[in-house]
């Protein structure tokens, strides 16, 4: 439904990226990036989707396409009906690839998105997707944003995803066998459950070391 609604065949390659429109979601970088895998695979597509937060570095993005010459393989959707959680959860499931080459993240939760539809995901090194995929094409591939190379090793990454058939199904796997295992709502629970009561446990041990502290330094003045 998603394919047809925009226009993508089920033969094409589609690689998605939801994610903020900031200059940190470097949506410039994929765009050169698929400017060459286009050159390449014809049946190519690329989506990208999120709300604009930056309005300045949209209409970038969209000069950046036709400068490319790729409009036609390349749909931007950010207005509100397009992004429905319903639409969303369709695009993700349409998709090939999810890539997310953002250079700072602060959830991750679109790579949990992916992996919760059983997608590929080819992502940035930060903080973020560095914890998230830990060890190098198990749940994912990664590459250096801050290299002078960064589009052509990101490049790579999507060829190798489009050309190794089983790597792609592994990683899809792993990713969801990894989010149903740690991130359903009763896993979250139970973790956030656990350290609440650390935390509460803790807060007890220094309320208590306080006290004994105070009484220790600063006695109480003895009454004549």
């Amino acid at each position: 439904m998603f394919r047809e609604a925009y226009n993508i065949s089920s033969k094409d390659y589609l690689i998605l990226s939801h994610g903020d429109f900031l200059p940190s979601s470097n949506k410039k970088l994929l765009l050169r990036s698929f400017s060459h895998f286009l050159n390449i695979n014809p049946l190519a597509r690329l989506v990208l989707v999120r709300l604009p937060k930056d309005e300045n570095y949209l209409a970038e993005i969209r000069r950046e396409v036709r400068r490319l010459d790729i409009q036609d393989a390349t749909r931007i959707i950010t207005n509100t009906s397009g992004i429905s959680d319903e639409n969303l959860r369709d695009a993700y499931y349409a998709a090939d690839v999810c890539v997310f080459p953002s250079v700072e993240e602060s959830t991750g939760i679109p790579v949990l998105q992916a992996w919760a539809a059983g997608k590929p995901v080819i992502a940035s090194q930060c903080d973020v997707h560095d914890y998230l995929i830990e060890n190098a094409e198990e749940c994912g591939l990664k590459f250096d944003p801050s290299t002078y190379d960064a589009s052509q090793e990101l490049l790579r990454k999507i060829l190798k995803l489009y050309g190794d058939h089983q790597l792609s199904r592994s990683v899809s796997q792993n990713g969801h066998s990894r989010v149903l295992r740690q991130y359903q709502f009763s896993t979250i629970e139970k973790k956030l459950e656990f350290i609440y009561q650390r935390a509460e446990e803790n807060l007890e041990k220094t309320r208590g070391k306080a006290s004994s502290d105070e009484f220790r330094f600063y006695p109480k003045p003895q009454q004549n």
